[in-house]
């Protein structure tokens, strides 16, 4: 039970973004937490996968304690956060986010938005 409390903790992804857009470094604060939030959710999903975890539910399994099994395999929400996280890098993995903070006029901001 623990162990999905924590999962949960890093899974359970913000509605909104915590980012306020009228901060100077709103925008690189965000793509440092989507990026850093795929890393954790990765060594998340490599613990998950360690034989230590698989021994532990093949106890559970063989004690009979499936709500247990269940709720750490389907409970945790791994699976749509790492996708939704990926969708998210992804896409900002691409943003010219230099380019823009650097553009002086429309010319600028364009030729950042062209470069996509």
């Amino acid at each position: 039970s623990q162990w999905i409390v924590q999962i949960q903790k890093l899974t359970v992804l913000p509605k909104t973004t915590p980012f306020m857009p009228s901060e100077i470094d709103a925008a690189a604060e965000e793509l440092a937490f989507w990026m850093q939030l795929q890393v954790e959710l990765g060594n998340i999903q490599e613990q998950l996968n360690s034989s230590e975890v698989g021994l532990t539910t093949a106890l559970l399994r063989e004690a009979k304690r499936f709500v247990a099994t269940l709720a750490l395999e389907n409970n945790t929400g791994m699976e749509q956060a790492v996708g939704y996280t990926q969708d998210v890098t992804n896409f900002l993995k691409f943003y010219p986010l230099q380019k823009l903070q650097a553009a002086a006029d429309l010319e600028g901001v364009a030729a950042a938005m062209n470069s996509i």
